[in-house]
């Protein structure tokens, strides 16, 4: 028998904030031709699913993707919103 134990669990009220994610927040873009890849990437400070409000930096991503001139995927639109809204979007849903 194993028995494995979390040496990370959050402690209650925590805020873990990643000043690494920083560098990698913006707008991307690679372009060949009529093919495009863009991306926006932004970081919020989000409540985890752990009890005793926990809250962490969170990496959200949206796309866009042209192939051949037209576009394929794009939830860009997105990009001006919140994980909460999402979230809340989402779960009303099921």
């Amino acid at each position: 028998m194993v028995i494995v134990k979390s040496q990370n669990y959050p402690q209650p009220n925590s805020n873990y904030i990643d000043p690494h994610a920083d560098k990698f927040m913006g707008t991307w873009k690679w372009q060949d031709g009529s093919n495009s890849l863009t991306l926006i990437m932004k970081k919020e400070n989000i409540l985890l699913p752990f009890p005793d409000n926990v809250h962490a930096d969170w990496v959200i991503g949206f796309h866009k993707f042209v192939s051949n001139g037209s576009i394929s995927e794009d939830t860009t639109m997105y990009s001006s919103t919140n994980y909460i809204d999402k979230k809340k979007y989402y779960s009303s849903r099921i």
